[in-house]
């Protein structure tokens, strides 16, 4: 290869040429021009050099005047994102004046003597009149009755009188006297031999008698002046020994002289024998209906006695409050099946709609009918989660009650490990479960509060390698998207607070639990995945939930998530305790690609 020899000349050529080439890679790219009519693209050698350089600095002008158009732009919405950043300050602001200002209220409200008798008293009450027994019922029936004088009459059946309150009927309300409680009951089959315990279908033929239209039922126990199928059981010397099962809505507004066949879900009680079953019309909330004039229909079913596995092996109640997502809650009642064997644990599924709006009820009609051990119970509108899970604790039968999240996929094993932890020491209170997420990192195994006594889940997004998820531990809390905790123990502390809506409800059960000298335990070979927020509403209460929650607990939370860490040399950086973004539709395909990992086989539709 030969050499240039080196010059001056050479080097200024050099130069220029190099200027050249950055010209051309600094200009800016172009979009080639439009075909002319004729079809032949117009070239620059045509047009001559003049039209080139004339053509140049108009095609550059257009390109400052669009990049200053561009630059406005992007300076007006910078002033829109700082108006906006200013204004969501200030609301933060605000919001954190009113946490301050709602603590406070509380703190005194809290240490007002007031208060404290109110709270003697409810405990009072919880004590000797635990929610969901007996005496309850009657004395809120009770309480019914008092507060209402006015509107009350008595009509008798057999050898007691019945107390019945004027119902509250849309447009007016009747009076005492009014034909509004005329009905005829007949039973068109109940079973004549049933299991102690277990469930049977009794169907029945209702008609209206009354010039009144009777409303559409839902088993939502708020909703006075509705109409439903209610039942009891009575030994053979007249002693109620079941009181108030589940009730049974009607399908559809019944109006005057119209009938209607329902097939209603009955329980058997566990005093073998021959016993009576009594189906009764209520009005919800308001009374029975003329049980002389047909308001009611008896008849003998022999109770056998129960097999030995429901006394010898203790039962389970798993309650699922669900609002929308039926995928979601399709996929967790599989799960369940497939993950638990009614041989070993006897079960009962117990899922609480609260006013879904998509494809739930359908789907949770159809398998309700598909199942001996499922009870539904359908809310009007949204509750919330404490009201939903106090509401299917009431219906449930186990020693045992399990809450579960329906966004949640239960992996084998899952229920056996909770419940044989749970009965190891009477001392245990509460088990809780290890929560992940779809991609197998950690969402829950306990909850840990903070130096401002704020929850967490500790060790929230770590790999399930680390020692702290592979061990038994005592906690303060657990969460309640999956909790065992034994039905008796759960009503002496009162269930759920319902003065919380959809946050913190079951932290304050652990912390009422744990008073009670009751341990919180955390169960590693319990596995169940947690997709986390899928249900609308979450979060909304947060601040007043926060408030509550501290007010009541602040003098008996332990700040131990630095000594967690320390314990287990880990570093902790977390701080979020739940997430709040939404549904996001693309978690469904994860549900499917997670079933299929989990149980090898397709996705249930």
């Amino acid at each position: 290869m030969r050499s240039t020899p080196y010059s001056k000349d050479s080097e200024i050529g050099l130069a220029n040429s190099l200027t050249e080439n950055d010209k051309k890679i600094s200009e800016p790219l172009r979009p080639p021009k439009q075909l002319e009519p004729g079809g032949e693209r117009a070239s620059a050698s045509t047009q001559g050099p003049a039209a080139v350089l004339d053509a140049q600095p108009d095609a550059r002008a257009e390109l400052a005047a669009d990049q200053t158009q561009e630059v406005a732009r992007l300076r007006r919405e910078l002033e829109l994102a700082h108006i906006r950043a200013e204004e969501a300050t200030q609301k933060a602001e605000l919001l954190e004046r009113e946490k301050t200002e709602i603590v406070v209220v509380l703190e005194g409200i809290n240490r007002s003597v007031g208060w404290r008798l109110v709270k003697r008293y409810r405990n009072l009450k919880n004590h000797f009149l635990a929610p969901g027994t007996l005496r309850r019922r009657l004395y809120d029936r009770l309480l019914i009755h008092f507060k209402r004088p006015s509107m009350t009459s008595s009509l008798g059946r057999g050898d007691h009188a019945v107390d019945i309150v004027a119902p509250r009927e849309v447009g007016r309300v009747p009076s005492a006297g009014d034909d509004f409680w005329r009905a005829q009951l007949f039973l068109l089959k109940v079973p004549n031999v049933l299991e102690a315990g277990q469930s049977g279908t009794a169907r029945v033929e209702i008609t209206n008698l009354s010039q009144s239209q009777w409303e559409f039922a839902t088993t939502e126990p708020d909703h006075r002046g509705s109409v439903r199928l209610s039942y009891h059981w009575y030994n053979d010397s007249g002693k109620v020994i079941q009181w108030d099962g589940e009730s049974t809505s009607l399908p559809h507004d019944l109006r005057p002289s119209d009938s209607v066949t329902v097939d209603m879900r009955i329980f058997a009680p566990f005093e073998a024998g021959t016993h009576t079953l009594e189906i009764t019309l209520v009005h919800e909330g308001i009374g029975w209906f003329d049980q002389n004039g047909g308001g009611s229909a008896r008849s003998s079913v022999e109770v056998g006695s129960p097999k030995p596995s429901i006394t010898e092996l203790p039962s389970c109640s798993i309650i699922i409050p669900v609002f929308n997502r039926a995928k979601f809650t399709r996929a967790c009642l599989q799960a369940i099946e497939k993950s638990v064997s009614a041989e070993q644990i006897p079960f009962e599924v117990i899922v609480v709609n609260n006013g879904s709006t998509d494809k739930t009820p359908d789907l949770l009609s159809s398998w309700s009918r598909s199942h001996v051990n499922a009870r539904v119970v359908c809310f009007r509108r949204n509750l919330g989660f404490a009201r939903a899970c106090n509401e299917g604790a009431r219906l449930a039968r186990g020693r045992y009650l399990v809450f579960l999240n329906n966004d949640t996929l239960p992996t084998p094993g899952w229920l056996e490990n909770m419940l044989a932890l749970a009965v190891k020491d009477d001392q245990i209170g509460i088990v809780g479960c290890r929560l992940l997420f779809p991609n197998g990192r950690i969402q829950h195994i306990g909850i840990a509060f903070d130096e401002k006594k704020n929850p967490r889940h500790i060790y929230r997004g770590f790999s399930t390698d680390i020692a702290p998820a592979k061990v038994c531990r005592e906690y303060q809390a657990v969460t309640g998207a999956c909790l065992l905790v034994e039905r008796e123990l759960y009503w002496a502390v009162g269930g759920m607070d319902e003065a919380f809506h959809n946050s913190y409800e079951d932290l304050d059960l652990c912390l009422k639990v744990r008073s009670r000298g009751h341990r919180i335990l955390v169960c590693p070979d319990s596995v169940v995945y947690h997709f986390e927020g899928m249900s609308e509403g979450r979060g909304g209460g947060d601040f007043r939930n926060i408030a509550l929650f501290k007010a009541r607990w602040e003098n008996s939370i332990d700040c131990d998530n630095n000594r967690w860490n320390l314990l287990d040399n880990l570093r902790d950086q977390s701080n979020e305790f739940e997430a709040h973004q939404g549904y996001d539709p693309t978690q469904e395909n994860r549900l499917e690609d997670l079933w299929e990992r989990v149980y090898s086989c397709s996705f249930p539709t």
